[in-house]
């Protein structure tokens, strides 16, 4: 939309659930297991999201690299919305093994 003063575009207006301290629930987002013969060669090539961030349902959160030539992305698959309380595995930081906590979202409900 426009302003009617001076011709420029108005910034849209950030959409934040009102409700953020009923976000109690923590939830581990973990890395797959993948490899069937428990090797694990794999880093979050790229985080979309930070500390602190309100996220939506389907926002992409990160891309993971296997074996130098799988990419997948993980998407936030609750209803609601999601704070990302922690990143746990750094950008190009090797994940450890498989089941490794990537991040830790807090999400509405119950510890």
């Amino acid at each position: 939309p426009s302003s009617a003063r001076d011709g420029r575009a108005e910034a849209p207006s950030a959409t934040r659930p009102p409700d953020l301290a009923e976000h109690r629930h923590r939830v581990e987002v973990k890395m797959p297991h993948l490899d069937t013969d428990g090797s694990l060669e794999a880093r979050v090539v790229e985080y979309y999201i930070a500390e602190g961030d309100v996220i939506e349902r389907g926002k992409i959160m990160c891309d993971v690299e296997v074996k130098s030539m799988m990419v997948f992305s993980m998407d936030n698959d609750d209803e609601g919305y999601s704070v990302v309380e922690k990143i746990h595995v750094q950008e190009n930081e090797k994940i450890p093994k498989a089941g490794a906590v990537l991040f830790t979202l807090l999400q509405k409900g119950e510890k």
